[in-house]
């Protein structure tokens, strides 16, 4: 979540801040409620600035659309919130700059994309930010490619142990669609072939494929135990917790959701 100019703290205003003339709830998760601890924005920053490729996601929720819990019982416009995702996008993109200034920035597109039909609101959006952020220097923003309207079979890129989220064939999607527009701009010098991907993204004949084919699908992956094509599965309808790396913080985390904490709510 991207953390932007915020007003001072009053009684009336109480876990929430200002951002483009909008009261927002201080906390993440969906509708604005059961998050973690927050790092803001220079704890980011901070994080950001030892690397050299830096992807930046989900920089608004939709789980729940009007969300008026996060926003002071308000009902904001689509516009309103693309541009409070603006504000907050570029906020971060500099400040990771002004710590370092080599450093890429990739900003990934929503991925309710990945949904059966892309409505046309997630495609403005995209151009929105799209065009606002990619003014920035060293900073890009990655959208998903994906075959023509319908030729996905509805949920197939979903999981479902956690709907709305993306399982391993969306992540696929995903992680295909930023390494090669890295490669495109030459910021990375090699890249994985992938074969004709308006046609083969999304082909489903898994066993008649081979090699690179096979793996520019995303419903197809080779295994390595004898290099065949095979079929790659949806996920199950459970879901598991690796309760050590839930419960752990980098001292990063720590030390910078204690600082803001004690300066937000003293």
């Amino acid at each position: 979540d991207n953390w932007n100019d915020w007003s001072e703290d009053s009684s009336e205003n109480y876990g929430y801040r200002y951002i483009s003339n909008y009261k927002v709830k201080c906390e993440h998760g969906p509708g604005c409620h059961f998050g973690r601890a927050v790092v803001p924005e220079g704890g980011l920053a901070e994080d950001a600035s030892w690397s050299d490729i830096t992807l930046i996601t989900t920089w608004f929720n939709d789980d729940q659309p009007d969300a008026l819990k996060c926003f002071y019982g308000r009902k904001i416009p689509r516009r309103d919130i693309a541009n409070m995702s603006i504000a907050g996008l570029l906020r971060t993109t500099r400040s990771i700059h002004a710590r370092n200034p080599d450093v890429w920035v990739v900003i990934l597109a929503k991925y309710s994309n990945l949904r059966h039909y892309k409505t046309e609101w997630i495609n403005e959006l995209h151009r929105i930010i799209g065009g606002a952020v990619e003014k920035e220097p060293r900073t890009l923003f990655v959208d998903y490619d994906q075959p023509h309207p319908g030729n996905w079979v509805a949920w197939e890129l979903w999981q479902k142990a956690h709907p709305n989220h993306p399982n391993c064939r969306g992540s696929k999607l995903m992680a295909h669609s930023v390494v090669q527009r890295l490669f495109q701009e030459k910021i990375i010098g090699r890249t994985i072939k992938l074969v004709d991907r308006a046609k083969n993204v999304n082909a489903r004949n898994c066993h008649e494929l081979h090699g690179a084919v096979c793996h520019t699908s995303v419903l197809c992956w080779v295994d390595p135990e004898d290099n065949k094509c095979k079929h790659y599965s949806g996920g199950s309808k459970q879901y598991y917790k690796h309760e050590a790396l839930l419960n752990r913080e980098t001292p990063t985390s720590r030390a910078w959701s204690r600082e803001w904490t004690a300066a937000a709510f003293k």
